[in-house]
């Protein structure tokens, strides 16, 4: 396991933030227009980046624990998830 990176975010929040920030408007829209039920979709892809990204393979134990998950699979669709929401609290729609 490699050591904390301080660049890394330490919670699901915090991460949610980064994430949504770093989106193309085609990208917040596809996942703002994709059913809470749908988001398993992006586990592959864009939770991918995710787990790479945000340390979840490489230790960042500050981040899985804030999830409330023991791996970082789920800990990313927590993140996935919390990403969407923020999406639609912008637009009033939640």
């Amino acid at each position: 396991m490699l050591p904390e990176n301080p660049d890394w975010p330490a919670t699901v929040e915090e991460a949610a933030e980064r994430l949504v920030a770093s989106l193309d408007a085609k990208a917040r829209h596809e996942i703002h227009q994709t059913s809470e039920e749908d988001l398993i979709t992006f586990h592959l892809g864009l939770g991918a980046t995710i787990r790479n990204t945000f340390g979840l393979w490489g230790g960042n134990a500050a981040l899985l624990q804030s999830s409330g998950c023991a791996d970082a699979d789920d800990c990313s669709m927590k993140i996935i998830e919390a990403a969407w929401r923020k999406l639609h609290e912008a637009d009033g729609a939640n």
